[in-house]
């Protein structure tokens, strides 16, 4: 029986800033920055004392002085925010300019959850990108000239609408349920602010460089920062009677869309010297993975948002010296942030990411190009809870079987030496006496001679070459060793 709905887990791990904006801003006077941490808070809900109030009211006339007044609050801020996102980046900005009452130091916020007030990317933004490559792909070969909204917005119709009879049509990305992509770490900042840039591909002629500010009411964006590994995951399920492709088909498509694109623009930046040159190379390395599929999110420019060929793509530039608007195939602009205003180097583009569908184990190529000293962290956090679980246990044993633990604990510790010279044979010999002299229980015994007979034991891994047999076997050591080992077996046997 063909099952109705096949539900998948996504995995996103941004590769450079996303920005989704949600129409609000970082106000100066409802932030403060301290040690590189932006600190969102609502005013009307800190506990100020009626002192304060009265001061803050006086305030209210001046920008200014409502800064410096919420600024000698950080401490009471930041016991009472409730949102926060690195601001390292423009923290010597703010500092510089919070006296100033002609910088509004306005932030263009990202998206995010309202109820718990953490990042999120919108499921539809992850639709509209996998329909934008289905679309081009779809019309790849017609080249449409896509004179207005209403013909691209045939063209949307022509592609994802599904005639099932002669009175009703379906959807095609209707049996698609995109869920959104929710942050897995409550903790960790996965979010930055960034200044965000356009680029010119070719510079002007009068300028030194080609970096222009961005036009609009703030250069300061905060997005979901980059080389996360797996930082947001989702679920999408994909109803076959609506589409008869399985999720794996939209996502190849997104891949050789973006991919394109991707290589386009960072051999070109490379060029420029924009961008880091290696890590390009090992994204595209990783990338000739099939279970690892590349996509474009967000505020991203428009070369990721439009269908390709000559007479397909339309892409607005700034008014002319004629005062009308060009029209171009391909963008003329590249839209990028970095952690400086003047940055020309070390710039990142905007929206790009991995996505892995059901992923069953870690991905170590792609910590490896994201986030190598991860693999360090993990060990290191592993090896803890290894320990803490066996001071546990340890804590747990009672009687002589916590000798036995405690000692092998301390064995562990001891370097590898010969037989001769190792103090853990004569150790555990003492520890054999002491079980018969003391009458220990059959089971402490058979814990203490599980020692010797299991080859992969402390008493066979820490000790070099050790044997009984042999000319080892003929020292006196040993054959008290031998006699104290038999001693303990006997009286376990009787």
């Amino acid at each position: 029986m063909k099952e109705f709905m096949k539900t998948h887990q996504v995995y996103l791990t941004p590769l450079t800033p996303i920005h989704i904006g949600c129409g609000e801003d970082f106000e100066p006077t409802n932030y403060v920055i301290d040690d590189g941490v932006l600190y969102h808070f609502e005013p009307s809900k800190l506990d100020l004392t009626d002192d304060d109030k009265k001061d803050l009211f006086q305030k209210i006339d001046s920008l200014k002085e409502i800064r410096i007044f919420f600024k000698d609050k950080i401490d009471l801020i930041k016991e009472n925010y409730i949102y926060r996102t690195d601001a390292s980046s423009i923290y010597k900005e703010w500092k510089e300019k919070i006296s100033d009452d002609n910088n509004k130091l306005v932030i263009q916020r990202g998206s995010h959850l309202v109820l718990l007030n953490k990042p999120y990317i919108p499921g539809s933004s992850f639709k509209g990108a996998l329909l934008t490559a289905f679309l081009d792909y779809c019309n790849g070969n017609e080249n449409a000239h896509l004179k207005s909204k209403k013909e691209e917005k045939e063209l949307r119709e022509k592609y994802t609408t599904k005639r099932i009879d002669n009175d009703n049509t379906v959807n095609l990305f209707s049996g698609i349920k995109f869920g959104d992509f929710i942050p897995g770490n409550d903790k960790e900042i996965i979010s930055k602010i960034y200044y965000e840039l356009l680029l010119k591909k070719k510079p002007s002629k009068k300028l030194k460089n080609s970096i222009e500010k961005s036009s609009g009411h703030s250069s300061r964006l905060e997005c979901m920062e980059g080389k996360k590994y797996r930082a947001y995951k989702s679920e999408v399920s994909v109803i076959p009677h609506f589409s008869n492709k399985d999720i794996f088909h939209y996502l190849k498509l997104a891949k050789k869309y973006y991919l394109d694109i991707f290589k386009e623009e960072m051999e070109d930046m490379d060029n420029k010297g924009w961008v880091n040159k290696s890590e390009y190379l090992e994204i595209l390395k990783l990338l000739e993975n099939d279970n690892i599929y590349l996509i474009r999110l967000g505020k991203t420019g428009a070369n990721s948002k439009v269908y390709r060929g000559k007479d397909v793509a339309k892409i607005k530039n700034a008014k002319s010296k004629k005062g009308e608007k060009d029209i171009f195939n391909r963008a003329t602009t590249y839209h990028m942030v970095a952690e400086k205003e003047d940055a020309q180097n070390n710039l990142f583009s905007l929206g790009w990411a991995i996505l892995e569908v059901d992923p069953k184990e870690d991905n170590d190529d792609l910590i490896k190009v994201v986030d190598p000293s991860l693999i360090i962290r993990r060990t290191i956090a592993d090896q803890e809870q290894q320990e803490q679980a066996k001071q546990q246990k340890l804590a747990s044993l009672s009687g002589n079987f916590k000798i036995i633990a405690e000692k092998i604990e301390q064995w562990e510790k001891i370097e590898k030496l010969p037989q001769n010279s190792s103090p853990i044979v004569p150790e555990y010999r003492s520890l054999l006496e002491l079980a018969f002299n003391q009458n220990w229980s059959n089971e402490e015994k058979q814990e203490l001679l599980d020692i010797y007979e299991n080859k992969e034991s402390i008493l066979w891994t820490n000790v070099d070459n050790f044997s009984l047999s042999g000319k080892s076997g003929k020292t006196p050591a040993a054959k008290k060793f031998k006699q104290a080992l038999n001693i303990l077996t006997d009286s376990l046997c009787n």
